[in-house]
Parts: C-alpha cells; sequence; structure tokens
C-alpha cells in the first residue's frame, strides 16, 4: 500500500482547515445539497465531502456511507492533497498504489473514485469532493469531470461563507458586549447624556438625560429623531410662545451646522440645567445635561458675599481715612508743642519730667507716621494717589534720599555707601514717590544693621533697565516670614523689644508704588548674611531728559 506523501505546505495546510473550525461539527444543508448534486451527475452510489487532517480524514458531509472518518494513511483523498489536482482510479484492485489497501481488500471494497481537490483562494488542499463506487467505471467524460470541479469550488465558497457568518456572529456578539459596557457607563454618569447621528436620530443616551429634559420614556428609543425632541419641548411652551413647528425648525437648523454650543433651560419647576453640546467626528454631536442648580445658588451667594465684603471694606477705607485724616491734625500740634517741651524752649524740666515728655514724643511721632502710611496705603489701593511722571538721572534722587535718613543713620551708629555702576542711568519716575520708596528701604536698613555696620546702595545699569539695591548687614529675614514681607501690618518681630518700632505697612507701601513706577520690588536674604532688597526699573533713554534736569538735585 503506497501512502499518499506530506505535502511541503502541511503546516500552512492544517491552520488553514483549523482555521474554518468546521472539523467534527454537525451535518449542514449546503454542504449536503453539493454532495447529492456531484451523486446525481456521476451516479456513484457514495459522494463524501472529506477533509484531511494530521491524522484522519473526517467527512463533513457524505452520501451512501455510515462511517464519519478514517485513518489518513489509508486515504485516497490525500492523494488529491498532495497532488493538488483531480483524482481519477477506474479500478483500484488493479491499480498497484491501492491494491492492498484495506478500503479496497476489506469494507467498503472501494473500486472507482475521482476526486476533485478542495482548494483554497490562498492555495491551500484542504480535502478532496469524491465520487465512490464499489465496482469498476469507465473514466468521467470532460464535462462530469468538470462539474465535480466546480462543486468542489462551490464547497470551498460554501466553508468561506460559513466562515464569514461565524465572524460576523462573533463580532456582533462583541459588539453587543461592548454597547452593554458602554450603555452601564453611561448610565453610571451623573450627567445626562444624548448622541445624535448625522442625520441628527438618537444613537445613544441615559436615564438622567431624559429626567433632566423632562421627557417621556418612549423618546429613549435608538433612531428617535432630534426634531421629535424638541417638537416635544416647544409644544410644552419651554422655548416660549411661536408655532411649535417654526420653533422646531429653528433650532434643528441651528444643530445642523454641528458648531459646539452651550446654553442654559430653566425648567418649570426651577431648577437649571446647562447643556453643553460638541460635534462628533463624521458629523452628529454629543450632548451633556448638568444640573446646575445648587452651582447656581452658590455662585450667586458668593456673589452676594463678595458684594457685601466689598461694601465693608469700603466703609472700613473710608472709616480709616476719616479717623486718619481728623487725627493728624491734632497729633502733629501735640507732636509740635512736645517737641518744644522736649527742647526745653519753653524752660527747663525737672529730668523725670523731661524723659516723659521725650516718650511722649516719640510716640506721638509714631503714631503720626503709622497715619501717614495708612493714608498712603488707602490712597494707592483707591487709585487717588497721584504719580507725576518725568525723567530724571536717579543719583541725585538717591543722594537726596541718603541726605533725608542721615540723621536717623547716626542715631543707630550706621554709615551708608553708595557705588554707582549705572553710568549716569535716568529713570522715568515721581520723584516723590521715588524718593518715598528709597527712605523706606533705607531705613529699615538702618534700624536692621548692627551698631558700627554699614547699608550699601549699589546702582546698575542692566540689559532690560535698572537695578538699584539696597543691602543691610542685620540678620536676615525667617524663612517662615518671607512669604508675608509685602503684606500689610506684616513684621517679623512684633515685639516692642525692637530698636525702633515699625508700622508694618512700609514694604507693602513700597511695593505698591513700585508697581506704580512699571518696575519690580524683590528681596534676596540668609540667616547671618543681611537682606538685599532689590529696584527694577524700566530703561529710560537719556537723550529725553530736560536740560535743566540733569545735575542738581534741587531739581527734583
Amino acid at each position: 500500500m503506497q501512502s499518499a506523501p506530506i505535502p511541503a505546505n502541511e503546516c500552512g495546510r492544517l491552520s488553514a482547515l483549523r482555521r474554518y473550525c468546521i472539523l467534527d461539527t454537525e451535518p449542514e444543508a449546503e454542504f449536503d445539497r453539493l454532495t447529492r448534486a456531484a451523486q446525481h451527475i456521476l451516479g456513484t452510489p457514495t459522494v463524501l465531502i472529506s477533509l484531511v487532517a494530521e491524522d484522519r480524514q473526517w467527512f463533513k458531509s457524505r452520501v451512501g456511507l455510515d462511517a464519519t472518518e478514517t485513518p489518513r494513511n489509508v486515504s485516497v483523498c490525500s492523494h488529491a492533497v498532495f497532488s493538488g489536482e483531480v483524482v481519477i482510479i477506474p479500478d483500484a484492485a488493479l491499480d498497484p498504489r491501492f491494491a492492498d489497501n484495506p478500503l479496497v481488500t476489506g469494507p467498503p471494497h472501494l473500486r472507482f473514485y475521482a476526486g476533485a481537490p478542495l482548494i483554497t483562494a490562498d492555495g491551500f488542499v484542504l480535502g478532496s469532493l469524491c465520487a465512490i463506487d464499489y465496482k469498476p467505471r469507465p473514466r468521467p467524460d470532460g464535462a462530469q469531470i468538470a462539474a465535480l470541479t466546480d462543486l468542489a469550488s462551490a464547497v470551498v465558497d460554501a466553508l468561506e461563507y460559513r466562515s464569514s457568518l461565524r465572524k460576523l456572529a462573533w463580532r456582533e456578539a462583541e459588539l453587543s458586549t461592548e454597547r452593554e459596557v458602554l450603555q452601564t457607563t453611561i448610565n453610571s454618569i451623573s450627567q445626562g447624556i444624548s448622541a445624535f447621528d448625522p442625520d441628527l436620530k438618537l444613537l445613544a443616551w441615559n436615564e438622567t438625560f431624559l429626567d433632566l429634559m423632562e421627557l417621556p420614556g418612549e423618546m429613549g428609543r435608538r433612531g428617535v429623531p432630534f426634531a421629535a425632541i424638541i417638537e416635544y419641548n416647544a409644544r410644552r411652551g419651554d422655548y416660549g410662545p411661536g408655532a411649535p413647528q417654526e420653533l422646531t425648525a429653528a433650532r434643528v437648523a441651528k444643530v445642523s451646522t454641528f458648531e459646539p454650543h452651550l446654553l442654559e433651560r430653566v425648567r418649570s419647576d426651577g431648577r437649571v440645567i446647562e447643556i453643553r453640546g460638541l460635534p462628533l467626528p463624521g458629523g452628529g454631536f454629543v450632548a451633556t445635561y448638568t444640573d446646575i442648580t445648587a452651582l447656581r445658588k452658590i455662585a450667586e451667594e458668593l456673589q452676594h458675599r463678595l458684594e457685601e465684603r466689598e461694601r465693608v471694606d469700603l466703609l472700613k477705607s473710608e472709616f480709616v481715612s476719616t479717623v486718619s485724616h481728623e487725627l493728624r491734625t491734632p497729633l502733629t500740634a501735640i507732636a509740635g508743642m512736645l517737641e518744644l517741651l522736649d527742647g526745653e524752649v519753653v524752660g527747663p524740666l525737672p529730668p523725670e519730667a523731661k524723659d516723659m515728655v521725650n516718650v511722649a514724643y516719640q510716640n506721638s511721632r509714631r503714631l503720626i507716621r503709622l497715619i501717614n502710611d495708612i493714608l498712603d496705603i488707602e490712597k494707592i489701593e483707591s487709585g487717588q494717589m497721584e504719580f507725576n511722571f518725568v525723567g530724571l538721572p536717579v543719583m541725585p534722587l538717591i543722594k537726596r534720599a541718603i541726605a533725608e535718613v542721615n540723621a536717623f543713620a547716626s542715631e543707630f551708629d550706621v554709615t551708608i555707601g553708595v557705588r554707582d555702576e549705572s553710568g549716569d542711568a535716568a529713570a522715568f519716575v515721581d520723584p516723590d514717590r521715588f524718593i518715598q520708596v528709597l527712605t523706606n528701604l533705607l531705613s529699615n536698613a538702618i534700624k536692621y544693621s548692627p551698631s558700627g555696620k554699614a547699608v550699601s546702595v549699589t546702582v546698575k545699569q542692566r540689559k532690560d533697565g535698572l537695578r538699584i539695591t539696597i543691602a543691610d548687614s542685620g540678620p536676615g529675614i525667617p524663612k517662615e516670614f518671607e512669604p508675608h514681607v509685602f503684606k500689610k501690618f506684616s513684621q517679623a518681630d512684633g515685639s516692642d523689644t525692637k530698636r525702633l518700632a515699625g508700622t508694618g505697612l512700609g514694604l507693602a507701601i513700597v511695593k505698591q508704588i513700585v508697581s506704580r513706577l512699571h518696575g519690580q520690588i524683590s528681596f534676596d536674604t540668609g540667616p547671618g548674611q543681611g537682606t538685599s532688597f532689590h529696584i527694577d526699573l524700566p530703561k529710560c533713554n537719556a537723550a529725553i531728559l530736560p536740560r535743566n534736569l540733569t545735575a542738581s538735585p534741587a531739581a527734583a
């Protein structure tokens, strides 16, 4: 017995057979019809659709045979699989290849065989469509062989069709699962959601959408037109007076542009619904529906509180301003009289009385500084402080500021040094306010510098403008206080043990004024390293300076 050789492409052929998922399946009518047709054409008692697997041949369809499979090594169909051509055997008993085959010498005593290979589109032979007789027969004519070959091709077509149906069924099952997951996800979202296709028909939605839009259950069906939903709302009066058809047409036309949109709908019960629509790729749109009633109430409450706070702040500012103005005049008079008494202009004072008068005089000066600072910060914040800008060289202004604080520096045994690296740099400033900034920073530096030390003032020309640095050699600013340096009423040391108590407004005023001068203020500091404040001002072209303002500080 000669078994058919194994094809060279056997691995690929077996993979092709497995991809059809056909082995050991139940009979199917479309295959049985093809075997009956072959039986009718060739007139043989048995016709088989034989699929040759790794170690057996299995019959997908059979006419005139009870067996469902045989071993591959005795399979006549394996020869058709190997050759890929129609195999005709008029009498197997006379053919040396099959004379001793168990299927020939024993049941079913095969004699005649005609098999056409089942060849896939990619060239793999899966088996054969074969006609069998149990007595010798003459070779079929050309028409019969052609018909058998065509029916074999039809078997392969049926396999492909069956495979396509299975793939479609699998894909439909996957899509069904995906739809269930998507719908479950949509239903779990607290917002309402709807999606419409390019024809403006409902694709997806959740119950929250129907609830927030007060729509009946029948509106929640796939394919419901957007126009039907709008017309339902229009007839209910959601869009005000007008013919429902006209109101519907207008809204449908607007949505048909598939442009992003945002609108609000106030329901009859007062709930406010925000509707946000976004276009979908290829047409259509998706919309979300959010109940913002609570958010709207919170916003209104916050707005009310903000307005109330602004009103209180305004009253407070007006009160502080009024009180400060009313206090400044009598305090100035009191300070003036205390200064006369302290200077013993009206006569000598006993030592104890002189000490008391001096304390009263110093505290009256402190109160006047506090009132002046309060008035300044109030003017700046209310926009009432006037700024008269003029282009001026900065060194005369710096020298003027130093002259104003020299006496103060002498009290603390502190000197002030100046280094000009600017090359007669100029700034476009309000001279009085600029000097106010400098004296404030110089006073701070003097106050925190140890006795016998120096405060340095450096002026440098930079690429984008001018930098003035005022540095002390004090203890530095504590790390935890750095974020509060420029805040109102902030002081690193709030005790009364400082050599000179401040108001806590000076640096806040400095920052506000520098900002109004179109500049910036910053600082560098470190424990035991002192503090350097930097004022950065924009460029000012010296060519625009008035000729009479380039030399004398008195001109400022």
